[in-house]
């Protein structure tokens, strides 16, 4: 993340311990990645709800919502776990050609990305003021946090996470592709044992 500041990261439902954990509500590697021009596209469930634990493979810190608190210098949660059932908008359809409908079970309440004073909110897929995926920037965040597929894998058909993993790529295509003109040795993995 530091030697690439302003590059992009995927994750999927929990993130390591060395990028954040439990009190680090500023200054965390991770934080330092969005507000330095990262872009963190952000799958599965609850954002920094659960915290890989170092060096113990299957275990996990729970800071809560307190993470998405500390790390996008929110006042309050800005996911609801009433489902709904989003369709995309006219910018999706051109960020993400192979979006359908669907309804995610922890979409993102973008009253309160407004409320939290986010510029810009770029939505998706939408319903009713829920909305997923979302990209937004918190004040004074240099980079970006996308909101993407927040569900539960629960009954998924076999080919979900491919289908996730192709929206992913032409977002990160048709959205970030200035951000794509880096070398990527050493930069795509890291060992977090």
């Amino acid at each position: 993340m530091e030697e690439n500041p302003e590059g992009v990261i995927v994750s999927p439902i929990i993130v390591p311990e060395i990028v954040y954990t439990i009190g680090m509500q500023d200054d965390s590697p991770i934080e330092n990645f969005l507000y330095g021009g990262g872009v963190l596209i952000y799958s599965g469930d609850t954002p920094f709800y659960a915290v890989g634990k170092k060096g113990a493979p299957g275990q996990k810190i729970v800071p809560g919502n307190q993470g998405v608190m500390d790390v996008l210098n929110f006042t309050a949660q800005y996911i609801t776990t009433t489902a709904a059932a989003v369709k995309p908008t006219p910018e999706g359809e051109k960020m993400i050609p192979s979006l359908e409908p669907f309804n995610p079970s922890r979409p993102a309440q973008l009253k309160v990305l407004e409320a939290e004073n986010c510029d810009p909110i770029e939505v998706y897929a939408e319903a009713g003021g829920s909305a997923d995926p979302v990209l937004f920037a918190s004040p004074d965040m240099k980079g970006y946090f996308v909101h993407f597929h927040m569900e539960t894998l629960g009954n998924k058909p076999d080919d979900y996470l491919a289908q996730v993993g192709l929206e992913i790529g032409e977002l990160i295509t048709n959205r970030f592709g200035e951000l794509l003109d880096v070398e990527p040795q050493g930069k795509l993995t890291h060992d977090v044992g």
